[in-house]
């Protein structure tokens, strides 16, 4: 429905009654001038009668703030948005142990569905898990330069769960420990994530992001800035953390002159994620992933 013009207009506000009233007021202001012993007095009755009238009217509205938004970007260097009913052939399916967590990779527990990317994570009668892993399958997924890597995604919650909706390293198999980490969340921490640079082995920098929200309750939009000498990590169109070279402490900076590729993962147990107090199955659920050039 269609707002009256006073509001529309959001100058003047005031009603008929109302001006009388002030004209009134102003109209014996004057007449008090014609007394020279009153002419102090007068002059004080015609501001406040002035004032009484310009109360009425309302100051233009502030221009709002624009709201933040991720950086503007170039040439899409990797996607996928899950549309089609198998994995892309962009992706490796991982088959392998992860030794820091203890999960088994599987590509039984990958799957697409519903425009939608599904890492599970399931147990079986010894108590062992198996969850799932893709990366982007280098040459042809491989990436380089300053960039901007977005995902969206809705997060497992649970003591002993990690997830990574995003992550990036080193094509082809992370050889050089060249890594950052867009998103790794655990799930006994529900309304936080992990940003984290690595430079192999032994270096590493990160920060805690609290989102005040549970983040298994609904998606949300993950993102990174790589650039020359720093990384800017954003959530849902806000830029909540900037990691720079200098602060990390890491000998090296490499992250936009070496080949990269995205992967995502589900993890269950290890001693980052903690004990585990989740039941099978748990899903990670991803809409898309998305690489541009920055």
């Amino acid at each position: 429905m269609d707002r009256p013009a006073r509001e529309r207009t959001g100058v003047l506000r005031f009603g008929a009654g109302a001006l009388v009233t002030a004209l009134a007021d102003l109209l014996a202001a004057c007449l008090q001038v014609q007394s020279d012993r009153n002419a102090a007095k007068s002059t004080k009755a015609m501001a406040a009668a002035l004032g009484k009238w310009a109360g009425s009217v309302d100051a233009p509205a502030p221009v709002p703030t624009p709201a933040p938004s991720a950086p503007d970007t170039g040439t899409v260097l990797f996607a996928d948005d899950f549309a089609g009913p198998t994995l892309g052939a962009q992706w490796d399916v991982k088959d392998r142990l992860n030794p820091y967590s203890g999960t088994t990779y599987i590509p039984a527990n990958v799957s697409v569905h519903d425009g939608l990317l599904d890492i599970v994570a399931t147990r079986d009668a010894s108590g062992a898990w198996f969850g799932g892993e893709i990366q982007g399958l280098a040459p042809g997924a491989q990436y380089v330069g300053p960039h901007y890597s977005e995902c969206r995604a809705k997060l497992p919650a649970g003591a002993g769960v990690w997830s990574a909706p995003l992550w990036e390293r080193d094509a082809p198999w992370g050889s050089l420990g060249i890594e950052n980490d867009v998103n790794e969340q655990l799930g006994r921490e529900p309304g936080r994530y992990h940003v984290t640079v690595h430079n192999g082995p032994s270096e590493s920098f990160g920060k805690v992001v609290d989102t005040g929200l549970d983040l298994s309750a609904d998606f949300h939009v993950y993102g990174s800035a790589m650039y020359l000498d720093h990384a800017d990590y954003w959530f849902d169109g806000r830029l909540v953390a900037t990691i720079t070279a200098a602060e990390s402490g890491l000998s090296a900076w490499k992250f936009t002159t070496t080949p990269t590729v995205a992967l995502v993962d589900l993890d269950i147990g290890g001693a980052w994620a903690g004990p585990v107090g989740v039941t099978p199955p748990v899903h990670l659920l991803v809409d898309y992933v998305r690489v541009s050039a920055l």
